[in-house]
Parts: structure tokens; C-alpha cells; sequence
């Protein structure tokens, strides 16, 4: 059985590294098995789909694996990839945490 997903759907469809960049539009996801299978407009999710149920949705839906847990000394430096995460780990968050450490 499919869900029909509709709403404000946000998400980068090409890596930020080279170059993807944010896309945010009223859009539709077909979930099959819990599996996305269809990004597009709910009328070509409908047609593709008829008789899956469709879920009106309030807020942004941001599809995929989203890891958003957080370490408190990192708050100052989120956003701050766009670079290998490594270089990132390294540069920006091991440094601040470090820094955060030695202010104790």
C-alpha cells in the first residue's frame, strides 16, 4: 500500500558540494514500503497512485535521513559544512569543543 505525502517539501535534490542547492515547493511523495518513490505534483502523485491514501501536511516536510541531533559547544558553527566533513570535524567542531573545554 502507497501514502501520498502533500505539502511544502524541501529538500536538495544535487549534492551542496557541487553546487545542489536548496528547493522548497508544494509538492507530493509517494511512500511505498517505506520507501520514497515518486517526487513531483499530487496530481501526477494521484495518477500514478489512485488509490493510495493521501496526507495533507501542515509545516515543511524535509524527506530522506536527517540526522538532527546537536552538541552544545557546536550551536555557534552549525551550517558551517561545505567542506569534507573530516576538514569540518577538525577545522570547526573539534576546535570549538576544545575551545568550550578549556573556558571551564
Amino acid at each position: 500500500m502507497s501514502t501520498i505525502y502533500a505539502g511544502l517539501v524541501m529538500d536538495t535534490p544535487d549534492s551542496p558540494f557541487d553546487g545542489g542547492a536548496l528547493r522548497a515547493e508544494e509538492a507530493a511523495l509517494v511512500v511505498a514500503d517505506g520507501e520514497i518513490t515518486f517526487r513531483g505534483s499530487l496530481p501526477a502523485a494521484q495518477s500514478q497512485s489512485p488509490d493510495a491514501e493521501v496526507v495533507h501536511l501542515e509545516g515543511a516536510l524535509l524527506p530522506g535521513f536527517v540526522d538532527t541531533h546537536v552538541h552544545y559547544p557546536q550551536l555557534p558553527i552549525i551550517g558551517g559544512l561545505g567542506m569534507p566533513l573530516m576538514e569540518w570535524l577538525e577545522d570547526c567542531a573539534c576546535r570549538r569543543k576544545r575551545d568550550s573545554l578549556t573556558r571551564r
